[in-house]
């Protein structure tokens, strides 16, 4: 199980993205640049907003806030144990995919 803890601030700053919990990869934290969340843990799906502010990251939920860290693109608990790793896959497979379009598009008007 993945515990953020318990605490909340301001701005999103540039940490949005999906993070994945490395030991359950079914596991993950969306932290979308509308200050929302959605987080994928024990076959459960919670929603809510978060918030950052310097490097502690906030998640309201229900009612409630959990605190955890932010350290590089890492997510770490208040004991510094890494909850989250942001996926950069997702990221860098857009980028294969138009560079295949474009390169495949610039041969197929090159060869007529």
């Amino acid at each position: 199980m993945v515990s953020l803890g318990g605490v909340v601030s301001c701005g999103t700053g540039g940490i949005s993205g999906t993070y994945v919990n490395e030991d359950n990869p079914s596991e993950y934290l969306e932290l979308n640049e509308d200050g929302t969340f959605y987080l994928k843990e024990m076959g459960l799906g919670l929603d809510g907003e978060w918030e950052a502010e310097g490097n502690e990251l906030r998640l309201h939920l229900m009612g409630m806030v959990a605190t955890a860290q932010i350290k590089g693109d890492k997510i770490l608990d208040e004991d510094g144990k890494v909850l989250f790793t942001i996926e950069y896959a997702t990221s860098f497979s857009l980028l294969v995919l138009f560079y295949l379009l474009f390169f495949g598009l610039f041969c197929l008007v090159n060869d007529h």
